[in-house]
């Protein structure tokens, strides 16, 4: 399995857990829940501050690992997880030749 680069994650670099919970009512009018997976998943938005080659190297990496899971350091906690990309990472320049990449995944 391929590894995440390892740019340092600002603060911005958020974590979510989502329980794949819906919840509808019968046509008696019961509340009736359904679980979508066993158990809750962690997601991850992680934010990186780099120069444009490694935003470069960034998108680069996730245009060959889109598909397939990913190790992913998390600066949170510091431990390692399966995660897949959730979308392309979002890029914006943030003053000179420094670029805020953004990654959205989600776990295996």
């Amino acid at each position: 399995m391929a590894a995440y680069p390892t740019y340092g994650q600002t603060t911005q670099s958020r974590e979510s857990r989502e329980d794949g919970t819906q919840w509808e009512r019968a046509s008696n009018g019961a509340l009736r829940g359904r679980a979508m997976w066993p158990s809750d998943k962690l997601t991850l938005r992680i934010d990186h501050l780099v120069e444009r080659a490694d935003a470069d190297a960034l998108l680069a990496f996730y245009r060959t690992n889109r598909l397939s899971a990913v190790d992913v350091v998390w600066a949170g906690d510091g431990q390692t997880y399966a995660m897949y990309f959730a979308s392309p990472p979002e890029m914006q320049p943030a003053g000179g030749t420094v670029w805020r990449v953004t990654s959205d995944l989600t776990e295996a």
